[in-house]
């Protein structure tokens, strides 16, 4: 095989999840998915988050090697062109409070429509424009925060951290600074706002706070293989468009990319989106990948999960004494600690 051939890359934080006959609709995951992963070869990886995760994998770092601004990433996707300032992810959400615990939900899941987003955006923005920040717009789930000097901090985009507790971003907020004192006094003007009267009235859940997250130097573009992202998601898109790669949706196009592309071939199932998307990859298109490998169309597979890396070549495939390791032990132990 060559070593110029075809390679794949997947971030697939929780493989573990689809090995689970309660959760697995067939069983053609188990079999194609747990012997591919039993027979790979294994390395730690020590990210603490999806995203900062897959920004890691691919070397992303900001200026003098600081971290990079992933806010900078979702808005040259959402505008089309670089930004010059620096950027802060800014969130719409809802926070519920909990017995012990503060949990957050994020446009999405609470279903903030654009037109929600954009009212609820002019009425902030005047705010921050009057302590002398500008707010950008750039969809219903995300804003931007233009700073004078670069803030480097990381936190985790909220959907990450949907309807989990917050105890563990403690340190990242306080990290904020200034930033912590807008958070706070913008609850106030959302407590207020007609969008979120409207939508109590309606039964609807209400925006009541604000998500910082994502501020960094301008991100540095090394050189790099990829030619094509798969994903379903704007951090996969986003992704692509820093590259100036191709972009698709459709999973089921990837075995005939794989026979014509050279490169890198790289797929993002982020996990906490829709599993359509990954039960459509791992029922019908990793079958493929397999073959695809053994008859040396591609030369490897890297599955990124949790914090490990998965290494599949046809060398270790044929290693069958490997098959009866427990995937316990290969995939680390629970989804929680990812």
């Amino acid at each position: 095989m060559k070593s110029d051939s075809p390679r794949l890359e997947i971030f697939f934080p929780e493989p573990q999840k689809y090995l689970l006959p309660s959760t697995n609709p067939s069983d053609a995951i188990t079999k194609s998915l747990g012997r591919a992963l039993s027979r790979a070869e294994v390395s730690s990886r020590l990210s603490r988050y999806f995203v900062e995760e897959v920004l890691a994998y691919f070397d992303i770092t900001g200026e003098a090697g600081e971290i990079p601004s992933v806010a900078a990433l979702f808005s040259q996707y959402d505008s089309g062109k670089t930004s010059v300032a620096n950027l802060i992810n800014v969130a719409p959400v809802h926070l519920r409070a909990g017995p012990s615990r503060l949990l957050m939900f994020d446009a999405p899941v609470i279903e903030l429509t654009e037109d929600e987003s954009l009212e609820l955006f002019h009425q902030v923005s005047k705010f921050f424009l009057e302590d002398g920040h500008k707010l950008t717009y750039g969809s219903a789930g995300r804003w931007y925060l233009e700073c004078d000097d670069t803030v480097s901090f990381y936190n985790a985009d909220p959907s990450e951290l949907r309807g989990m507790p917050l105890e563990p971003s403690a340190t990242d907020r306080r990290a904020l600074g200034v930033f912590g004192k807008m958070m706070t006094e913008a609850q106030m003007i959302l407590y207020e706002s007609s969008v979120n009267q409207k939508r109590v009235s309606m039964g609807k859940t209400p925006i009541n706070s604000l998500w910082f997250w994502g501020a960094g130097s301008t991100p540095v573009r090394r050189k790099t293989n990829e030619h094509i992202f798969f994903g379903k998601d704007d951090f996969s898109a986003s992704c692509a468009s820093f590259f100036g790669c191709d972009y698709s949706q459709n999973i089921l196009e990837l075995p005939e990319r794989l026979e014509v592309g050279k490169g890198v071939t790289t797929i993002i199932l982020p996990p906490y989106r829709d599993d359509s998307f990954i039960i459509e990859f791992l029922e019908i298109v990793f079958p493929q990948i397999l073959l695809a490998l053994k008859r040396s169309s591609i030369f490897s597979i890297t599955i990124a999960s949790n914090r490990q890396k998965h290494l599949i070549t046809s060398r270790t495939q044929r290693r069958f004494w490997r098959a009866s390791k427990p995937l316990e032990n290969l995939l680390g132990k629970t989804v929680s600690e990812f």
